[in-house]
């Protein structure tokens, strides 16, 4: 397995439990991030060969252009198979609580949408 990072991370081998309480040597990533408040951390995951890509939500019938609300990214697997995630940071306190990409609308604080053949497959992720 090939690992490119950038940024403040470093690929050590150190200890970690796989499954549950069994502990074992593997290679793992660090992030380092100083911050004063709050943090917010995303790092991508992906084999090689997919593409990501930013997306466009809309907010009612506008473009919602407030970036610091949400993650929104496209995986393309391949030209017939791509994956929309979506996650919303806070609370929406002005205008429309009903988002959409492209023609898939919903409500929701972290959404994956699955696409396969042109048909979109919304799932809601709880937690």
């Amino acid at each position: 397995m090939k690992m490119e990072v950038d940024g403040n991370y470093i690929i050590k081998e150190d200890e970690c439990s796989l499954r549950y309480n069994e502990m074992s040597k593997q290679k793992v990533v660090e992030v380092k991030h100083q911050f004063t408040n709050y943090l917010l951390s995303i790092t991508e995951f992906m084999e090689n060969g997919i593409k990501m890509e930013d997306v466009e939500i809309k907010q009612g019938d506008n473009l919602c252009t407030d970036s610091s609300l949400f993650y929104a990214k496209k995986f393309i697997v391949n030209e017939k198979e791509s994956y929309v995630v979506i996650i919303f940071h806070q609370e929406v306190f002005k205008g429309s609580k009903i988002f959409s990409y492209e023609d898939c609308s919903f409500h929701a604080k972290s959404l994956v949408i699955e696409i396969k053949d042109g048909i979109n497959r919304p799932h809601v992720l709880k937690y």
